[in-house]
């Protein structure tokens, strides 16, 4: 069950009474410690509309990123007991009362548009906080979404390279496997060359005797035997 309105309040000026000064995070964990359910837009409003009425004090602490801290109002100074106003010529006493409580009020209510315009202005600025702070944390929610990406991204990289080594693996042994097979073609060739030398000693065999020899060829390393024909003619 969602606490009210009235009891968030309540809880924010007690904990605000027991501590001097409180951010909002310290004062979201508090909240949560009691036991009330109490989301970050929430306290949110929750704090604004406690500094609107004057009873909680927001202050900005330096830093980046910039946060904000909390704290009760103190209370208003007593007022004196007189007043004294300054004889500004001699006259009648109810003329000096009446210009002394006309200059007052005139003062009063100047002070009065003062006070209204620079809370008008510094209810502009809470709202202009208060929705940066709203930025602020939907930022850093895509941030941590990012940082996700980026770790599912490194983890398939890692896949990729795995299967890259894997890769360079094979073509090394079939780079052994073909210095192998060029080393066999090498004896082959050597073979040959010494098959034609003996070859090339035979012309005047075949000149006398009219025929071709039986000559065979040894291919290494299956050692397949190729009779080469023999000629009738002389």
């Amino acid at each position: 069950m969602r606490p009210d309105s009235d009891q968030v309040q309540s809880a924010i000026l007690g904990l605000l009474e027991g501590n001097k000064r409180m951010g909002f995070n310290q004062l979201l964990e508090a909240l949560g410690a009691q036991g009330l359910d109490v989301s970050r837009p929430k306290l949110s409003r929750r704090l604004r509309r406690l500094v609107e009425a004057g009873t909680v004090h927001k202050s900005l602490m330096p830093g980046w990123p910039p946060s904000t801290s909390y704290s009760l109002t103190s209370e208003p100074s007593p007022e004196p007991d007189s007043l004294t106003a300054p004889r500004f010529f001699k006259g009648k006493p109810s003329v000096k009362l009446w210009i002394v409580t006309a200059l007052l009020g005139a003062g009063l209510v100047v002070s009065l548009a003062a006070m209204y315009w620079e809370n008008q202005r510094c209810g502009g600025l809470l709202a202009c906080l208060s929705s940066k702070e709203i930025k602020l944390d939907q930022l850093i929610e895509k941030l941590t979404t990012t940082e996700g990406s980026l770790r599912r991204a490194e983890a398939e990289l890692s896949l990729t390279l795995d299967a890259l080594m894997d890769r360079e693996a094979l073509l090394v042994q079939a780079n052994l496997s073909l210095t192998e097979k060029d080393s066999e073609l090498g004896v082959l060739r050597a073979e040959l060359r010494k098959l034609s030398a003996k070859l090339s000693e035979m012309p005047l065999l075949i000149h006398t005797e009219g025929k071709i020899p039986d000559v065979r060829i040894e291919l290494s390393p299956a050692r397949t035997w190729i009779p080469l024909p023999q000629s009738s003619d002389p």
